[in-house]
């Protein structure tokens, strides 16, 4: 049931990270202005923590005044515990945020005064990227950006999910309506989840391909975005990478969509480029890619012919490889 008294569920699925929790529930806290606060709602998804997770969460029960704790018994797994975080709350908005990402300056203010001035369907937003060093300091290491905000509305669905792409794939950046979340019933989301993590993104790519009104892409970046946290070695992500181009390669092949071609060409190209820029990362850093390149969870996924070409990437020198990838990055004056 909605509160038509809140406007924003702030929804964070954590585990065992409460450095990280504590520093986004303050870029929360910093900015909750009246306006703000009494038309939000966070609620704390803990997936069984055994560090300090419950105690840092005590400490803003007074600065945060809807900020609710739930705690499982058991450790459910990551996709179990985001898929409670897309469902829970009682808002009119889900905002499913990562326990290591950040809100950056002003944005509470400026998403709650869009989506009060628009009601969209969605909101999907940009952010900057950070690292942290051994003392716990973030540093941004790209730049924000300004502009107006982009309204996608009478467009082809197949192009919009072309357009979007990049944004439904980083959960923190993505706002949706509650009701249209409850269109997806749970065993599609899980075998979605299931399948490469896909469940976040066929809530936003559902909607759009079953109609939306209007969807919004603010052109300033609203979240911080931690890099390199570790989580995955290059073969799972990879792994992950595959199968989530599969499972909506699938998808757009049997939707209704008059265009659906185009999106299915997409996620073909978005499979094998993804798997590409992970090897000359690799080769970049003067790495070994035979891991990658062995790993039957992902050759068994590709084709002969994409397989020979990572293979011969995988052998050309990585000097090579630099001098090819500096001179095409190099700014020209």
């Amino acid at each position: 049931m909605i509160d038509s008294d809140i406007l924003v569920s702030v929804n964070i699925p954590t585990y065992n990270r409460h450095r990280e929790l504590e520093r986004l529930l303050e870029s929360i806290s910093s900015q909750a202005t009246p306006d703000v606060i009494d038309a939000l709602e966070i609620n704390i998804y803990d997936n069984n923590s055994t560090d300090e997770t419950k105690s840092v969460v005590a400490r803003y029960y007074e600065r945060l005044p809807r900020l609710y704790y739930i705690c499982s018994d058991v450790n459910e797994g990551p996709f179990v515990n985001l898929h409670k975080a897309y469902r829970g709350g009682k808002a009119e908005y889900v905002w499913a945020i990562g326990d290591d990402d950040l809100l950056l300056p002003n944005a509470l203010r400026e998403i709650f005064s869009t989506l009060r001035l628009h009601r969209p369907d969605m909101l999907l937003t940009g952010w900057r990227r950070f690292i942290v060093d051994e003392l716990y300091n973030v540093r941004f290491i790209d730049q924000d950006s300004s502009g107006q905000i982009l309204f996608i509305k009478d467009i082809d669905p197949a192009l919009v999910c072309v357009q979007v792409d990049s944004f439904v794939g980083f959960i923190s950046a993505n706002i949706i309506k509650r009701n249209l979340i409850h269109r997806i019933a749970p065993e599609v989301y899980t075998d979605a989840d299931n399948t490469g993590g896909a469940g976040h993104a066929l809530l936003f790519f559902d909607a759009i391909v079953n109609d939306y009104n209007p969807l919004l892409l603010p052109a300033r970046k609203y979240i911080g975005q931690q890099v390199d946290n570790g989580h995955l070695s290059h073969e799972a992500w990879l792994h992950a990478h595959i199968l989530y181009c599969n499972y909506f390669i699938n998808y757009f092949a049997s939707s209704k969509l008059v265009l659906r071609n185009h999106v299915v060409k997409h996620f073909h190209r978005r499979r094998l480029s993804g798997v590409i820029k992970r090897i000359i990362s690799e080769k970049y850093r003067n790495h070994d890619c035979g891991a990658i390149i062995s790993d039957q969870r992902i050759t068994s996924l590709l084709s002969f012919g994409q397989i020979a070409l990572l293979k011969a990437i995988s052998i050309t020198p990585s000097l090579l490889i630099r001098l090819v990838y500096n001179a095409f990055n190099t700014p020209r004056s």
